[in-house]
C-alpha cells in the first residue's frame, strides 16, 4: 500500500517537472544565449540596458526553479497515510486548487455541478493519497484541451444500492481528444515506452483497486474523452 502510494506521488511529480523546472530553465538558457549572440555580434559589446534586462529574466527564472525545487521537495516527503472521514466536495475543490495555475494558463473552465456533490454521502479515505489520484485524473482529462477557452466537465452521482460515488471527468469538443486518450487508455502494447500520463493512469487504478475496492475506467468519444472514477463510501467506520 505504501509503495503504491508513493508511486502516485512519483507520477504527479514526473507530470509537475516540466512547469516547475524544465520551462523556466529554458526561458533562462535562451536569455543566455540572447546575451551571447548579441555580444558576438557587437564585438564585446552589449548595452548595459539590454544586459540588466536578460539578467533580471535569468534570476526571475531561476528563483523559479529554486521555489519550484521547494514545493517538490516537500510533497515528496510529505508524510500521513491516516484515513479520515471528508466530503467528496472538499477532495475535488483539492485537486482543483492544486492545479488552479494549469487551469487559468489554458483559460479552462471547469463545470461542476455542486448541488448534487452537496448531497453526497461523506468518504473515508487518506486524504494525501485520494487528492493524489483525482490531480492525476484531473491531468489526464485537461492533458487533450490544448486549446484555450475549453471545457472540462466534473460530474458526481451516489449509487445508493451499494453505495458507490461514481465521478466523471469528461472532456469533449475536442480534436485531439480521442487522438490524445487512444495513446493513454490503449497503448501500443509493442512499445516498451511509458509515458507519464500513462503511468499516473495506471498507478491510480491500482491505488483505487487495491485499498477502495473501486475502479477506474476510461471511454473514448468522436469528440473527446471520459474519466469514471467509482469507489465506496467506506460505510460507517474510519
Amino acid at each position: 500500500m505504501f509503495k503504491t502510494q508513493r508511486l502516485t506521488a512519483l507520477g504527479t511529480m514526473a507530470i509537475r517537472l516540466p512547469n516547475e523546472i524544465t520551462n523556466p530553465l529554458t526561458t533562462a538558457q535562451l536569455s543566455l544565449m540572447n546575451i551571447r549572440r548579441k555580444i558576438a555580434k557587437n564585438n564585446g559589446i552589449i548595452p548595459l540596458e539590454q544586459l540588466q534586462k536578460n539578467l533580471s529574466v535569468i534570476e526571475e527564472r531561476l528563483s523559479e526553479v529554486a521555489s519550484g525545487i521547494k514545493v517538490l521537495q516537500e510533497f515528496s516527503t510529505k508524510a500521513g497515510f491516516l484515513k479520515v472521514r471528508k466530503t467528496w466536495q472538499e477532495i475535488i475543490d483539492e485537486g482543483l486548487l492544486f492545479l488552479s495555475d494549469e487551469i487559468l494558463r489554458k483559460k479552462i473552465t471547469i463545470h461542476r455541478y455542486k448541488d448534487k456533490e452537496n448531497q453526497l454521502p461523506q468518504v473515508i479515505v487518506e486524504p494525501n493519497e485520494m487528492s493524489e489520484v483525482l490531480i492525476n485524473l484531473i491531468i489526464i482529462a485537461v492533458g487533450p484541451l490544448r486549446n484555450f477557452h475549453s471545457n472540462l466537465y466534473i460530474e458526481s452521482d451516489f449509487r445508493a444500492d451499494d453505495e458507490m460515488i461514481v465521478t466523471r471527468f469528461r472532456s469533449l469538443n475536442n480534436p485531439y481528444g480521442p487522438l490524445f486518450a487512444q495513446t493513454i487508455f490503449r497503448p501500443d502494447e509493442d512499445s516498451e515506452i511509458v509515458t507519464p500520463q500513462q503511468f499516473m493512469f495506471n498507478v491510480a487504478k491500482e491505488i483505487i483497486h487495491n485499498n477502495y475496492q473501486g475502479t477506474i475506467k476510461s471511454k473514448l468519444h468522436k469528440d473527446g474523452m471520459e474519466i469514471i472514477l467509482t469507489m465506496p463510501t467506506g460505510g460507517n467506520s474510519v
